[in-house]
């Protein structure tokens, strides 16, 4: 295990170190205001360290850099009580479109409290993965169709671009008690490993047929005027 204190500065981890297939990177929280990142030379290395920590006391995110990688969604609405939808049905019809569609599991992953406060929902399709970012929200893009429409504004697809965090199954942000878990859990469950997005292994790799240009189609979503429009999603066809 190495540490930094920086991750993209000249200092930083990823200028630094040289990565590997199997190569796990993370970012702690320390506190309000500052982080650290921890290079593990396996995903057997980071969960001896992770799992040794107290309950309670994890605030840690997975780095989800540009290589393979499995399809994930994040899904979330800032304030539950504003919106007239029932979130958490839609997100289990999704998830069971996507296991029909796939022939595959797909985990889902919630925070604490998402009845009352923000929902904050990530989904982990088990079994695949895509070679990068481009190729990720390709798939990812196009697999959304199968959401129900009125859940479709609130996925989030910025986070198939440059370097992301994916809050750990088990940790939440510091300060808060919003943690995540595996849907049913309320600790680290023994889906662990499937759930670590760069964790390929026994994983197939699937490509997209055509690939789409994230900017454009976001661009298209936020009617180029930051107000959200109807998506394009006729545009795509799952085949």
């Amino acid at each position: 295990m190495k540490v930094y204190f920086s991750l993209v500065q000249e200092d930083g981890l990823l200028k630094k170190e040289t990565l590997t297939p199997k190569s796990i990177v993370i970012q702690n929280q320390e506190n309000e205001f500052s982080y650290s990142y921890y290079l593990f030379k396996s995903l057997e290395e980071f969960k001896q360290y992770y799992f040794s920590i107290p309950k309670f006391c994890r605030n840690s995110y997975e780095v989800i850099l540009d290589k393979p990688q499995k399809l994930r969604y994040d899904i979330d609405i800032k304030n539950v009580k504003s919106v007239d939808i029932q979130p958490l049905p839609l997100v289990l019809k999704f998830k069971q479109k996507l296991e029909e569609k796939l022939n595959t599991e797909v985990l889902i992953y919630l925070s604490k409290d998402i009845q009352n406060k923000k929902f904050s929902c990530h989904m982990v399709i088990t079994k695949y993965y895509a070679r990068n970012h481009g190729e990720c929200f390709s798939l990812c893009y196009t697999l959304s169709k199968l959401a129900d429409e009125a859940l479709k504004p609130y996925i989030d697809f910025s986070v198939y671009s440059k370097t992301q965090s994916f809050r750990l199954e088990g940790s939440t942000k510091y300060g808060d008690v919003r943690y995540k878990y595996l849907y049913g859990y309320s600790d680290l469950s023994n889906r662990f490993d499937e759930g670590m997005i760069s964790n390929t292994s026994d994983c197939v790799l699937i490509m997209p047929k055509v690939l789409i240009n994230r900017k454009e189609i976001l661009g298209k979503a936020n009617g180029g005027n930051g107000r959200k429009s109807q998506y394009h999603w006729s545009n795509y066809r799952i085949s």
